[in-house]
């Protein structure tokens, strides 16, 4: 063999030999940027999320600042509402929703009254998500369920995204299908959404954690319809259920004795009445007019009727008409007689002389 073809040799040896170098090289850099990318984005798990700071309530909060633990429960509150309902889906518009009508349905995150952007957590424990909220994980309540009993999981989370970004009101559909890649299934108590790239994520994660859940079974057994106006509600986790519903009269709402999350933190001291009765009134004027009283709060009451003229003729302005071409109205009966003798034009309703 000559020396020129072992120099051939030894360099067609030595070429896999500089490949394989090669890869373990690219390899090793590849694994140093995904550690730096991800000590520069590290993992967070919190029991809430803010958009201004940090959040108000520690992980091992008892009950929010302004509630009461201990409140009673019992008792009904009347409210009233202006003319009638034809729909118990606040989610569709088509058909008047029924007051109150989405509040038997919960969300993953909720808020509070005295923090500002802030969400915590309520269907799930705990929420996983990086620096750059590029992305985010509910870790759900294993205790969670639905008012009928049935256990809520990943897979309703995941059915009433889908559902709201295919059928929901415009400004879900905005946000779902132009800021959220999709939601993903990890396990049956644990779900991610993924944000597109490009788009400002600060407030997603609450965006996706305020997702209102439905029952995906009960939806496809009773055949609903998101986009429809229809009196069947939709099943949720909430602590009241609709129990009369009466178009044009009233809707009664009552509070659930096994609801599951009575007992969080989030929600100790509320929820706090036996039911919740909304009357409907065709004018707000038969708040006055109706032969059997209806307790209304304080908070809910309208101004006294204003009076016959005030309700047929609009509002007098200056230079609409002058006082000398107004005719006089003629005055009312009872004050052209006397009370007591029937004389004409008594300037008082004593008995006394007709006037000259």
């Amino acid at each position: 063999m000559t020396q020129q073809t072992q120099s051939r040799s030894r360099s067609i040896a030595r070429k896999p030999q500089l490949g394989l170098m090669a890869s373990m090289m690219a390899l090793s850099l590849g694994l140093c940027a995904y550690a730096a990318r991800a000590e520069d984005n590290p993992t967070l798990t919190a029991i809430g999320i803010s958009t201004f700071g940090d959040l108000h309530y520690a992980a091992d909060f008892a009950h929010l600042d302004y509630v009461n633990p201990d409140a009673p429960k019992g008792g009904e509150i009347s409210e009233w509402a202006p003319g009638t309902f034809d729909s118990m889906n606040p989610y569709s518009v088509k058909g008047v929703a029924g007051a109150l009508s989405s509040m038997s349905y919960e969300s993953m995150l909720v808020g509070t009254a005295d923090e500002i952007g802030a969400s915590y957590c309520l269907l799930c424990s705990t929420i996983e998500y990086p620096q750059d909220r590029s992305w985010v994980i509910f870790n759900l309540r294993p205790e969670a369920k639905f008012s009928d009993g049935t256990p809520l999981t990943a897979e309703d989370v995941q059915f009433s995204f889908e559902l709201f970004r295919t059928k929901g009101l415009s400004d879900f559909r905005a946000v779902f299908n132009e800021q959220v890649e999709g939601a993903e299934i990890l396990d049956p108590h644990r779900i991610k959404f993924s944000f597109k790239p490009g788009v400002p994520t600060r407030d997603l994660p609450a965006d996706v954690g305020g997702l209102p859940v439905f029952s995906k079974a009960q939806y496809q057994a009773q055949k609903l319809d998101l986009e429809e106006s229809n009196l069947t509600p939709f099943l949720g986790s909430g602590p009241y259920v609709a129990q009369t519903i009466k178009p044009g009269e009233r809707l009664i709402y009552t509070r659930n004795p096994d609801y599951w999350g009575a007992n969080l933190p989030i929600m100790k001291g509320q929820a706090n009445f036996d039911s919740i009765r909304i009357e409907y009134l065709a004018i707000p004027f038969q708040l006055s007019r109706r032969s059997k009283p209806v307790p209304i709060p304080s908070a809910a009451r309208i101004p006294p009727r204003p009076g016959p003229r005030a309700m047929i003729s609009p509002p007098w302005r200056p230079g609409r008409c002058k006082r000398s071409s107004c005719p006089r109205a003629p005055r009312p009966m009872a004050k052209r007689f006397c009370s007591t003798c029937g004389a004409r034009n008594s300037k008082t309703r004593a008995c006394a002389k007709p006037l000259v």
